[in-house]
């Protein structure tokens, strides 16, 4: 409550002010470093904001972001990805020193399970990449963070759609589909399969 106290006497509020705590890694310039070929941080971004001149994230105007630093230990293809996540998520990742000068290098809203995001990229070894998680609408509440290293690995983001019968098309979205030379659903080939991109 607030109180305001004159020679005459003292007001009190009759609602409480909500003193708003947001997370350690709210600010570009107090990202939480991260490490390693690959790993999982949880965390939340209740109460979190987004910074005067911070770009909207996969195209999203977002409102909650939180952000990581990490430095890439090998060069070669990495993948990011929030599954775990209890909010729709939007996720970039980016070089840059400075919030308001940022170059984008990948982003995503929706390219993982359900409302998870997932991007994958070229690294450079030695290189420092902030990446952002930022939620849509800017609800709020428990965020993951998973990497790993890809190496030549395939890797799958998406697909869709989640269900269909037998001889349905469905549209994979991942990265390193060079040569694929087999496509299965539950351990049985697809009799058939196209690939468009390496992406």
């Amino acid at each position: 409550p607030i109180t305001v106290d004159t020679p005459g006497g003292t007001a009190a509020s009759l609602a409480n002010f909500v003193v708003l705590i947001p997370p350690t890694n709210d600010q570009f310039a107090i990202a939480q470093l991260i490490s390693g070929n690959n790993g999982s941080v949880s965390g939340a971004n209740t109460d979190a904001t987004k910074e005067s001149g911070e770009p909207n994230h996969a195209g999203s105007a977002g409102g909650r972001s939180v952000w990581y630093r990490w430095i890439a230990p090998a060069s070669g293809a990495w993948v990011f990805n929030t599954r775990g996540s209890a909010v729709d998520t939007l996720m970039a990742v980016y070089t840059g020193n400075a919030v308001n000068a940022l170059t984008l290098v990948a982003s995503n809203d929706d390219s993982g399970a359900e409302t998870a995001s997932c991007v994958a990229f070229n690294a450079v070894s030695g290189q420092e990449y902030r990446i952002a998680v930022d939620s849509v609408g800017a609800s709020s509440g428990t965020l993951v963070l998973n990497w790993s290293f890809l190496g030549n690995a395939p890797v799958i983001c998406d697909f869709t759609p989640a269900e269909g019968g037998i001889f349905s098309t469905v549209t994979i979205k991942g990265f390193n589909f060079e040569n694929v030379t087999a496509v299965q659903f539950n351990g049985v080939n697809s009799p058939s399969f196209v690939t468009d991109s390496s992406q």
